[in-house]
C-alpha cells in the first residue's frame, strides 16, 4: 500500500488548520452577533428612560454607578480614538444595523471559504484513497 507524499500530508495538515481557524472566526463573529442584539435590545428600551430617572450604569464587568439621566433623547457613542458623540436613539440603532450587515458579509464570506477549503479536503483525500488503491491491485 503507498503512502502519502511529504507534499500531500503538509497539504492536508494546512487545509485542517484553516478549517479550524474558520470555524473560530465564524465562532468569534456568532459572539459579535450576540453582543450586538443584547445593546440593541438594550437601546430599544432607552426610550422608556425620563428625565432624571435612576440608573445603574456599568463601569466595567460587574461593577456599577448610579447615575441621573440628565438627557433622555441622546445616546453618546464612542466613534473612535476617544471621541464621542452625541446620537439619537435612531441614529444607533441604524449603527448597529450596519454592523449586523458587516457581520453577516463576513459570515457569508468565511462560509464560502470554509466550504471552499472543505472541498479542496475532501479532493486531497479522494486522490490518496484512489492512488493507494490503485496501487493496491498493481501489486
Amino acid at each position: 500500500m503507498a503512502t502519502p507524499s511529504r507534499e500531500q500530508l503538509f497539504k492536508g495538515e494546512a487545509l485542517q488548520h484553516e478549517l479550524r481557524q474558520i470555524e473560530e472566526q465564524l465562532g468569534q463573529l456568532s459572539e459579535q452577533r450576540i453582543e450586538i442584539a443584547s445593546i440593541r435590545e438594550t437601546v430599544s428600551q432607552f426610550e422608556t428612560i425620563n428625565k432624571n430617572d435612576e440608573l445603574l450604569v456599568p463601569l466595567a464587568a460587574g461593577i456599577f454607578v448610579r447615575a441621573n439621566a440628565t438627557d433622555e433623547k441622546a445616546l453618546y457613542v464612542n466613534v473612535g480614538q476617544g471621541v464621542i458623540v452625541p446620537k439619537t436613539r435612531t441614529q444607533v440603532l441604524e449603527m448597529l444595523q450596519d454592523q449586523e450587515k458587516q457581520l453577516n458579509e463576513a459570515e457569508e464570506q468565511l462560509a464560502r471559504k470554509y466550504h471552499t477549503t472543505l472541498s479542496q479536503l475532501q479532493e486531497l483525500a479522494q486522490q490518496l484513497q484512489d492512488s493507494t488503491g490503485t496501487q493496491a491491485k498493481e501489486r
